[in-house]
C-alpha cells in the first residue's frame, strides 16, 4: 500500500510524524511518503520525503500556497491513503476524497481549546473563532475515512464525528540510552516549544540560587520572550541547544538527573499529555511536571517524579532540590519510570494501533 503523510507546519524530523508514524509504517512494508513545506529535508531510505519550498507574504498567503502546492504534490504521488497532520489541511480533504482516496486526519491537539489562548487572535473574538473552527473541524471530520487523536480527553468529542483511534505520543524506549546514575551530571533539562506558558522563565527563576546545569532545547516562538530569558541571571547556567532531533534528545537525557515540564494551566494543556514526560521516563530521568490531573494519574502507575503547582518557582525549586539531594530516592524514581515506560507507555502498542487502522480502512 502506498501511503502519504502531509504536514504544512511541522519540522522535517517531527517526533510523532516522522520518527513514530512514518517510520513505523515504512518498517511494516508500506511505501511511505511525507510531504513537508519549507523544511530542510531530503529523501530517506525508509521514508520518501518531499519538501515544497515557497515564499509567502503573511500567514494567509502561506496557507493559500501551502494548500495548493501540497494538493498538487499529493496528486503527483498518487497514494491510496493520505494522512493529514495540520488542521488547515482539512481544506484539501474534499479534493482528495473526490479522487477516491482514503483520508485520515491526525488531531495532535484540541485546537478549539488552543485558539482560546492564541495571543495573535484578539481576545474578544477568540470564543467565536474557537466555536467556528470546532464546527469546521467536525463537518470535515465526518466526511473522511478515519480520525486519529493524540490525547485521551480528545477521544469522546471526535468519536461523535467518525471512527476514532487514540494513538498517543509514547516513546520508543528501546532507543533510550542507559546511563549509570552516578555518571550523570548535576543537571536538569527542558525539551520542547519555548514559550512563557510552558514555564521556561519559571525554571530560570527556580534555579537562580542552585548550583546546576540547565540543558534547554527547542524553538523560540517569540523573539521578545527569548530576549527576556537570555537576560535572566540564571541564563549563565543554560546550555542552549536549539531544536534537536530524536537522537540528540536521547543523548541529552543520558546526561541529566531531572526532566522538567511545568506548563501553565491553559485549557489545551490541561487536556493533553506532555509527551516529553514519557521520554524522560523511558530514559530513566525523574520528572517534575505540573500537577494537572491527567499528568498526575501517570504517577499512580509510576512513582517516577514529583508534581508541582505551575507558575510557582518556589515550589519548583523545592522539588528540584528534593530530587538532587536524595540519590537513593532518585534512583528508585529512575527505575520505576523506565519500567512503567516499557509496560504501560510504550510506542510499541501505539504502533500496532496505527498499523491496524491502515490495514482496515
Amino acid at each position: 500500500m502506498k501511503v502519504c503523510h502531509i504536514s504544512s507546519l511541522h519540522p522535517a524530523k517531527d517526533h510523532r510524524i516522522y520518527f513514530k508514524e512514518c517510520m513505523s509504517l515504512a518498517r511494516h512494508g508500506f511505501e511511505t511518503h511525507l510531504i513537508l513545506c519549507n523544511q530542510k529535508a531530503s529523501f530517506e531510505q525508509e521514508v520518501k520525503v518531499h519538501n515544497i519550498a515557497f515564499d509567502f507574504a503573511n500567514r494567509f498567503d502561506r496557507i493559500r500556497k501551502a494548500l495548493k502546492l501540497c494538493l498538487a504534490k499529493a496528486r503527483e504521488i498518487d497514494a491510496e491513503v493520505y494522512h493529514l497532520h495540520d488542521p488547515e489541511l482539512l481544506l484539501i480533504s474534499p479534493a482528495l476524497m473526490k479522487l477516491g482516496k482514503k483520508v485520515i486526519y491526525d488531531a495532535h491537539e484540541d485546537v478549539p481549546d488552543q485558539i482560546l489562548g492564541k495571543p495573535y487572535i484578539p481576545k474578544l473574538i477568540r470564543p467565536l473563532v474557537s466555536k467556528t473552527f470546532k464546527w469546521f473541524e467536525a463537518s470535515r471530520s465526518r466526511k473522511i475515512s478515519a480520525l486519529v487523536v493524540a490525547n485521551p480527553p480528545m477521544m469522546p468529542r471526535f468519536k461523535k464525528y467518525n471512527r476514532t483511534t487514540g494513538i498517543f505520543n509514547f516513546p520508543e524506549w528501546q532507543r533510550s540510552r542507559q546511563t549509570d546514575w552516578q555518571k550523570r551530571e548535576n543537571a536538569i533539562c527542558y525539551i520542547g516549544t519555548l514559550t512563557e506558558s510552558r514555564g521556561i522563565y519559571d525554571i530560570l527563576e527556580a534555579i537562580k540560587d542552585l548550583d546546576l546545569k540547565f540543558y534547554l532545547a527547542g524553538n523560540w516562538h517569540s523573539t521578545s520572550f527569548e530576549q527576556k530569558c537570555r537576560q535572566h541571571p540564571s541564563w549563565s547556567k543554560v546550555e542552549f541547544l536549539g531544536y534537536i532531533d530524536q537522537e540528540k534528545i536521547y543523548e541529552v537525557l543520558s546526561r541529566v538527573k531531572i526532566g522538567i515540564s511545568v506548563l501553565h494551566p491553559l485549557k489545551n494543556y490541561l487536556r493533553a499529555y506532555t509527551g516529553k514526560m514519557f521520554e524522560y521516563m523511558a530514559a530513566g530521568v525523574p520528572v517534575i511536571v505540573s500537577d494537572f490531573e491527567l499528568w498526575t494519574d501517570v504517577f499512580k502507575v509510576a512513582k517516577c517524579g514529583l508534581s508541582v503547582t505551575p507558575a510557582n518557582p518556589e515550589k519548583l525549586r523545592s522539588a528540584i532540590q528534593q530530587i538532587l539531594s536524595d540519590d537513593e530516592a532518585a534512583i528508585k524514581m529512575s527505575a520505576l519510570g523506565q519500567e512503567a515506560a516499557k509496560r504501560h507507555f510504550s510506542w510499541q502498542s501505539e504502533q500496532q494501533k496505527l498499523i491496524d487502522l491502515y490495514n482496515t480502512i
